[in-house]
């Protein structure tokens, strides 16, 4: 089997996680139309491997490095104080653009108004 797989589309996964889910649902007694079923490679564990066969275990190899690659950006690749950027990036800075988004608002009714001659009430 080949294990240089390059996307998710690519007909060696495809055949390799259907053939990973039907193995493995036969093992954990799952019907053939049970919801679970597509969950299985992400449940799947080092504890578990114990019940699979050789061939079982060359399908798992395959097909799982292939499901962490659709999440990855440059977001969550890169580091920023020992945390992911995207923890950073959704904390800090968009608090700081909500802040000046009100601010920037604030600015644009104010010149609206006197622009309108709207008298303020104090």
């Amino acid at each position: 089997m080949d294990n240089e797989s390059e996307s998710i589309l690519d007909g060696g996964y495809i055949s390799s996680r259907a053939l990973l889910e039907d193995k493995v649902s036969n093992i954990l007694g799952f019907g053939k139309s049970d919801a679970r079923i597509p969950a299985i490679p992400f449940s799947l564990n080092s504890e578990a491997i114990s019940l699979f066969s050789d061939e079982n275990k060359e399908l798992t190899s395959t097909a799982m490095p292939m499901y962490l690659i659709h999440n990855r950006s440059v977001l969550t690749d890169v580091t920023f104080l020992g945390f992911p950027f995207h923890y950073f990036y959704t904390a800090v800075f968009l608090l700081i653009l909500f802040i000046a988004l009100c601010w920037i608002y604030c600015i644009l009714t104010d010149r609206r108004e006197n622009k309108e001659l709207v008298e303020k009430i104090d």
